[in-house]
């Protein structure tokens, strides 16, 4: 079976903190606003690094003694620690002694539905013929005062009972002969104290006769060689037994193809404890080959979205969250998504070549209808092989040549923002830096380039610049000094109502085909000597006043020519 084989593009490193605590500490920054017991035979509570560690453990009834584990480090730097494992000798006269860390004061609306919740790691010298016992206690204390209201032991040395009135932490006294070398966690229900304003004190307590060594040749007693206490990632928050809700995927959709890196996306979940809302911490993300997803690669991260490297093929892929205490919410569906191999883009096609005021958009087959506008406007639709792409840059050649082997007038790469989608039409291109000459048939290709680089040429395609003549008949716009020559010479002017509306009809209906545009074009080129004959617009207006529309006899004559175009057109129609 093929495992998903998919790498973390960007995942920005985090410390998660639990949104919904009412009072966290983790001793990176030191203990402030926390107050220690003064030292106790050379031994006090302090915050630093120092790794809890035993030079020997246990083996009480052999020498030499056996070298101890090194202690797991507990995260980050620092952790709130007593002893430090040092040896120590930390009362006289077998006189019980207690000694405390005592935090800030907590302020919170209620202790309904609080826990607290801290790592711990310790380590006691467990000896059976030592007269002497140790305990690792919580209390909890009033704002003002040193007299827990309650007491919760957490660990116990030589097996020894609780001290009076105290209470078990929430998994229970822990014998300290299972946790050398460890560190685990606490959990301890507040929702029975009832309080607003509490202190936490992790207390140190000592009971047994000083002085008994355990091995002569050692020489040390039982509080010296192994005791120690280390705790860390101390937090009051909410209880929370409701597990986060499921995310909504989002991107990419179920059965899409898509090219990678791709950036995944989903709906952020929420979470609700005995407080109130409660805090997302984070999502696993789990991609697979198959929908049971039997070997998931799996990503964590702290937001709703994660971009990824991913081979090419089908896959699964599901979310779930994870609330501040690491509760662990249902899984989302389940999406398949399609990653392809990046291509380059295929050749574009749908080639339109039209003047810059009508744009390219609408389209012109070019050749055929002489462009006119020698700065005319490009454009072509991108196409790819890709089910999921976008063009960044586009770049096209101009030439006489359809080889395009010479004179080759370029423009580009031109950047495309925002990105093109495949099989849509790129925006006008308008030359740079050339400019087409009149009459003549030019050849003009383009290309598109995606993130995989530039792909192929189009197949190229012909346009003619029109002429001087072509560039004076622009359809659907002014005349541009075109005159009817003989009309405007019978009437007098080119204003005039007759000759305007010979204008019109020329424009709109004989030249409407190429032969009127050749009779047209034959008129245009004999039009001024022609009208040098009439050059009595009295006698000729006499003449043709019995016309129909008042055309003049004179102009009839004139395109009599033309006449036979229009007869083209009605046998054609």
């Amino acid at each position: 079976m093929r495992r998903a084989s998919f790498a973390l593009a960007l995942l920005l490193g985090f410390c998660v903190i639990p949104a919904d605590a009412q009072f966290s500490d983790d001793f990176e920054t030191g203990a402030p606003g926390w107050t220690f017991d003064a030292a106790v035979g050379g031994c006090s509570w302090a915050v630093d690094a120092t790794p809890a560690t035993s030079f020997y453990v246990w083996q009480c009834s052999a020498a030499p003694f056996a070298p101890g584990p090194a202690a797991t480090v507990f995260a980050g730097a620092n952790a709130l620690n007593w002893n430090n494992g040092t040896s120590h000798d930390y009362a006289g006269a077998g006189l019980p002694f207690d000694n405390s860390a005592i935090s800030p004061v907590i302020t919170v609306s209620s202790t309904v539905g609080l826990t607290l919740t801290f790592q711990c790691f310790y380590e006691s010298e467990g000896c059976t013929f030592a007269s002497s016992n140790s305990y690792k206690i919580v209390d909890i204390l009033p704002a003002a005062s040193l007299v827990p209201i309650a007491s919760f032991i957490c660990a116990v040395d030589n097996t020894a009972p609780p001290p009076p009135g105290s209470s078990v932490c929430g998994n229970g006294i822990l014998d300290s002969t299972g946790n050398m070398s460890s560190h685990h966690l606490h959990t301890i229900d507040l929702s029975p104290l009832a309080l607003t304003d509490f202190r936490l004190g992790f207390r140190f307590r000592g009971e047994g006769i000083i002085g008994v060594t355990d091995v002569p040749a050692v020489g040390d007693t039982f509080e010296g060689q192994c005791c120690g206490w280390f705790v860390d990632n101390v937090n009051v928050q909410c209880l929370d037994g409701i597990p986060p809700t499921a995310p909504t995927l989002l991107f990419p959709a179920d059965l899409a193809c898509v090219p990678s890196p791709i950036t995944f996306d989903w709906t952020d979940a929420t979470d609700t404890t005995t407080c109130g809302a409660g805090t997302i911490s984070g999502y696993d993300i789990e991609i697979d080959t198959t929908a049971a997803f039997l070997a998931p690669t799996v990503f964590f991260t702290p937001v709703s979205s994660i971009t990824l490297i991913g081979p090419p093929g089908t896959f699964f892929w599901r979310v779930r969250a994870y609330d501040a205490l690491g509760l662990a919410g249902p899984y989302s569906s389940v999406f398949s998504f399609t990653v392809e191999l990046p291509a380059a883009p295929l050749a574009p096609d749908t080639l339109h070549v039209n003047e810059d005021y009508q744009t390219s958009q609408g389209g012109d087959p070019g050749f055929v209808d002489p462009v006119l506008d020698q700065t005319p406007a490009f454009s072509a639709i991108y196409r790819d092989a890709n089910c999921s792409d976008f063009a960044i840059q586009v770049y096209y050649e101009v030439s006489l040549d359809p080889t395009f082997l010479t004179g080759v007038m370029t423009d580009g790469p031109i950047g495309l923002a925002p990105p093109l989608p495949i099989d849509s039409r790129c925006p006008d291109l308008l030359p740079i830096g050339f400019t087409l000459q009149r009459g003549l048939i030019y050849f003009w290709r383009i290309r598109f380039s995606d993130a995989s680089g530039p792909g192929a040429f189009s197949v190229p395609q012909s346009f003619r610049i029109g002429d001087d003549f072509d560039f004076g008949v622009r359809n659907g716009s002014s005349h541009h000094g075109r005159r009817c020559w003989v009309a405007t010479a019978a009437w007098g002017s080119d204003q005039a109502q007759v000759v305007t509306s010979l204008q019109s009809w020329r424009t709109g209906t004989l030249e409407s085909a190429p032969s009127g545009r050749l009779a047209s074009r034959l008129y245009h080129s004999a039009g001024a000597t022609a009208a040098s004959v009439f050059q009595a617009p009295g006698l000729i207006r006499t003449a043709t006043s019995g016309i129909a529309f008042g055309m003049p006899l004179a102009l009839v004559l004139a395109f009599g020519l033309a006449l036979l175009g229009l007869v083209r057109i009605s046998r054609s129609a």
